[in-house]
């Protein structure tokens, strides 16, 4: 069996995975859904590293991430009525 796990570092608040371990037998995969949550952020580049790991020979796999939160300006048209 292969134990993985993974983790964020530096840890941040606007990214999470699922599952972020288990253990595995020959032939099985893993998927893992990561997912991005901007709310609460202002515009700008925000990063962090995945950190895959292993019992087995303590081997790591780093997966940089990164999420840009863009600025967006609306504007709405002024209507006027009774002119």
């Amino acid at each position: 069996p292969l134990t993985w796990a993974v983790a964020e570092t530096p840890s941040v608040t606007w990214l999470s995975q699922s599952p972020t371990g288990d253990t595995l037998t020959s032939g099985v995969h893993a998927t893992v859904t990561v997912t991005f949550d901007p709310g609460g952020l202002v515009a700008g580049d925000y990063t962090t590293t995945l950190v895959f790991t292993s019992g087995v020979g303590g081997n790591t796999v780093n997966v940089p991430v990164q999420l840009t939160v863009a600025s967006y300006r609306v504007y709405l048209p002024i209507i006027l009525r009774g002119q």
